[in-house]
This record gives C-alpha cells, structure tokens and sequence, in this order.
C-alpha cells in the first residue's frame, strides 16, 4: 500500500507541470518503485515525469535511462503503459 501512496503523490506532484514539481513527482516515483520494483503503474508514472521533465524542469533526456522502458516489461498489456 505503501507504493499507491507514493504513486499517488508522485501523480500529483506530476500534474503541476513545473519545475520543482516534476522534480517531486520523480522523487516519490522512485520511492514507489523502491517498496515494489514491479508496479507497473510507478513506472509508468516515472516514464512520464521523465518524458515531460526537458520542457517542464529543463532536465536533460539523457536521464532517462531504463524508467521510459519499465512498465513494458513489467505489465506489457497493462493500460498506462500505453498512454
């Protein structure tokens, strides 16, 4: 339960759309992958984050490494992964 949560959090931190917040979102991200390295859904999210975070917090896509490719591997039919 305690990845939903972080998931959570992270999804809103994500919508916000700045800088600072795209920071947080991967942050908590990572800590929902860190309680279940096979939730899909933190991955899916992180990819996201990741995705968005060269116009929203000026990061660089080099960053991105294996995240953008997770929720393929965990849950290849799984809905958000698609999004």
């Amino acid at each position: 339960m305690e990845a939903y949560d972080f998931y959570l959090r992270g999804r809103y931190f994500w919508n916000q759309l700045s800088a600072v917040t795209t920071k947080r979102a991967m942050e908590y991200y990572a800590r929902a992958t860190e309680h279940d390295p096979e939730y899909a859904l933190a991955w899916s999210g992180m990819a996201d984050a990741y995705s968005g975070s060269p116009i929203n917090a000026d990061q660089s896509p080099s960053r991105f490494g294996h995240a953008p490719a997770m929720p393929f591997l965990m849950r290849p039919a799984s809905g958000p992964s698609f999004t």
